[in-house]
């Protein structure tokens, strides 16, 4: 029930943001980075507010919310980076070789917008873990078992793309098995949420650089007609790459929770 309020916080404070930011004349599209910075920054403000508010009010024992800014936290943010990025390649450049005829092209990107693109990929991904896999999974992890709670927090991560616009499918199937490997990637962590938010932006930066959903550093070139086979393979990779990294995180977090021999 306590996971369930935070959520309905979150929307709430989703909803607040994009109505002042709407007022501000900014929105939350791809195409405004002055709408998502403000998103961002004030999203991610809002859910360490509220997480703090439910860790004082907090009756039941008391959960680590994995928010707070601990000793190592760069490090471990920068591990996650660069821990995703051959996986996250992995996904895209695939469908080089299995995809005859595409091809991707390098694009004249100044270095300073690639590394506002890494920054603001960093403050998204912070919010959103904050708000899935913080306090709310914690929480749950109470209540039910690992697998289940990453379902449920992946359902709900979903739904919140819908509310972004996302189409039904992309969200359902896409989203929630990124929200698998994030969350995986939390308790595997066992120390805050540096390591999830480094393995959510270095993915999502990873896959812009190749031209995932537009041009990044290279732009991935096709003909229109394999259109429809480069979105049905890039999605069969990208969930492939999803469930590696999973059971990789998870057979990781198995091996350091057994018993070690006296």
């Amino acid at each position: 029930m306590r996971a369930g309020l935070f959520w309905i916080f979150f929307f709430a404070s989703l909803f607040l943001v994009k109505v002042t930011a709407g007022l501000l004349g900014l929105s939350h599209s791809s195409n405004d980075a002055r709408g998502q910075w403000y998103g961002g920054v004030m999203m991610t403000a809002l859910m360490l507010a509220i997480t703090w508010i439910f860790g004082r009010t907090e009756k039941m024992p008391k959960v680590v919310p994995g928010t707070a800014f601990a000793g190592g936290s760069v490090m471990r943010a920068v591990a996650g980076v660069v821990c995703v990025i051959p996986l996250a390649a992995l996904s895209i450049v695939s469908l080089k070789w299995l995809v005859p005829g595409l091809h991707f092209t390098r694009t004249a990107i100044p270095a300073p917008n690639i590394i506002s693109t890494l920054a603001l990929f960093i403050v998204l991904a912070a919010y959103e873990e904050i708000a899935f896999r913080g306090y709310p999974m914690r929480r749950l992890l109470c209540a039910f078992r690992l697998w289940p709670t990453l379902l449920l927090v992946a359902l709900v991560f979903s739904s919140y793309h819908i509310v972004l616009g996302w189409d039904w499918s992309r969200a359902l199937i896409g989203t929630s098995a990124g929200s698998m490997l994030f969350g995986m990637a939390a308790v595997a962590s066992k120390k805050g949420l540096a390591f999830p938010i480094g393995v959510h932006a270095g993915w999502n930066f990873t896959t812009w650089c190749l031209g995932a959903g537009g041009a990044g550093i290279w732009k991935m070139n096709f003909q229109e007609s394999l259109g429809g086979r480069v979105q049905l393979l890039g999605m069969c990779v990208y969930l492939a790459c999803m469930l590696f990294g999973t059971l990789l995180l998870w057979f990781f977090k198995m091996k350091m929770e057994a018993p070690r021999p006296s």
